[in-house]
C-alpha cells in the first residue's frame, strides 16, 4: 500500500498542535482510501509546551513522527527537512494553525492519482491587510519577471508533492533555500485548486510583515536576477546622469550641485555594494557548508 506523508512545521504552537493532530488523524482515518499515512511534526526549536505535547502524541501513535532541530533554522529549511525525513509516495505540507483546510488534502490526493506531481492550493480569499496585499503583488511581479521559472500567485506551502520531487530536494544543499521555488521548478505537471483560507483560531501568528519581507527578499535573491538587473540599469542611469551633470557644471561653473550629486551617487553605490556583498556572503556560506546542523531529537523515525 502506498504511503501519504503529512508534514507540519511548528514553532511555539502549544495551543494548536493537539487539535491539529486530532483533526488530521480523524480526516485520514475516515476518508483516506487505499493509502496509509504518517504525520511528521517538524519543530523549529519551540520554547513553549509544543515539544512535550508532541512527545505524548508520539508515545500513543506510532504513525506520528517528530523531529526537533537544535536551533531555529527558519521556516523554509524546517519544511525542507520535513520533506527529507518523509517516507511517503506523496507528501503534503500544511501549517499547524489549520488556516488551510485539511479537507483539501483529499482533493490533492485525487489529482495526484491522476498523474500530477505537484498539487497546490490557490488562496482566493486572504485575511490580510492592504499593505500585505500591495507588497505581495509587487513580489510576484518581480520574481516572475526576473526569474526563469514562473510561479503561481497567491500560493503558499499548502501543497502535495510527489516523491520524485522529494528525491530531488534531498540533494539540495543550500543555506538559504527557497523551497516553494525549488518545488515548482522541479515539477513536470502541476495543478492548482482554489480555496478560501480560514481565520486562525488559537495562538498568534509568528509570520508578521517583517518576516514576510525577509522571506520575499530571500526568494528574490535566490530565484531571480532582479538585483543584477537593478545594478545594470542603475549603472547605466548613473553613467548618463554623471555625463549630464558634468556637462552642466562645465557650462554653469557650479560646484555645489556636483557635491550633492556625488553624495547621492555614494549612497546608492553603498546600497548596491551591500547587495553584492549579500551574494558573496551566501556563496561563502554555501562553500563552507554552514547549513549543516544536527537534530536535537527524533521520535518514531
Amino acid at each position: 500500500m502506498k504511503l501519504l506523508s503529512v508534514c507540519i512545521p511548528v514553532y511555539n504552537e502549544e495551543n494548536n498542535v493537539l487539535n491539529t493532530y486530532e483533526t488530521i488523524k480523524k480526516l485520514l482515518d475516515e476518508k483516506l482510501i487505499n493509502l496509509d499515512y504518517e504525520i511528521i511534526f517538524a519543530d523549529n526549536h519551540s520554547i513553549d509546551g509544543t515539544e512535550s505535547i508532541i512527545e505524548k502524541i508520539c508515545s500513543k501513535d506510532k504513525k506520528v513522527k517528530y523531529i526537533r532541530y537544535n536551533k531555529n533554522i527558519g521556516y523554509d529549511r524546517s519544511i525542507l527537512q520535513a520533506y527529507i525525513n518523509s517516507s511517503g509516495d506523496a507528501v503534503v505540507s500544511i501549517d499547524c494553525d489549520l488556516q488551510d483546510s485539511p479537507d483539501l488534502i483529499l482533493n490533492f490526493v485525487e489529482k495526484w492519482k491522476e498523474g500530477y506531481d505537484l498539487v497546490y492550493g490557490v488562496r482566493k480569499k486572504r485575511l490580510e491587510g492592504g499593505m500585505f496585499t500591495f507588497f505581495r503583488r509587487i513580489f510576484y511581479t518581480i520574481i516572475n519577471y526576473f526569474s526563469q521559472d514562473k510561479y503561481p500567485k497567491d500560493v503558499g506551502d499548502f501543497k502535495l508533492i510527489d516523491k520524485s520531487i522529494v528525491s530531488i530536494l534531498r540533494n539540495i544543499n543550500e543555506p538559504y533555500p527557497y523551497v516553494r521555488g525549488l518545488v515548482y521548478s522541479n515539477s513536470n505537471k502541476s495543478f492548482g485548486i482554489d480555496y478560501n483560507r480560514n481565520k486562525r483560531e488559537y495562538g498568534e501568528s509568528k509570520y508578521g510583515f517583517f518576516s514576510a519581507l525577509k522571506y520575499a527578499l530571500n526568494a528574490i535573491l535566490e530565484n531571480s536576477y532582479f538585483f543584477n538587473a537593478l545594478f545594470r540599469y542603475f549603472s547605466l542611469f548613473i553613467l548618463l546622469l554623471s555625463l549630464s551633470v558634468f556637462l552642466f557644471s562645465l557650462i554653469s561653473g557650479s560646484s555645489n550641485i556636483l557635491l550633492l550629486f556625488f553624495i547621492v551617487i555614494l549612497s546608492f553605490g553603498l546600497l548596491i555594494l551591500s547587495i553584492i556583498l549579500e551574494y558573496i556572503t551566501r556563496i561563502y556560506f554555501f562553500l563552507k557548508k554552514k547549513n549543516i546542523f544536527s537534530y536535537e531529537k527524533k521520535l518514531n523515525l
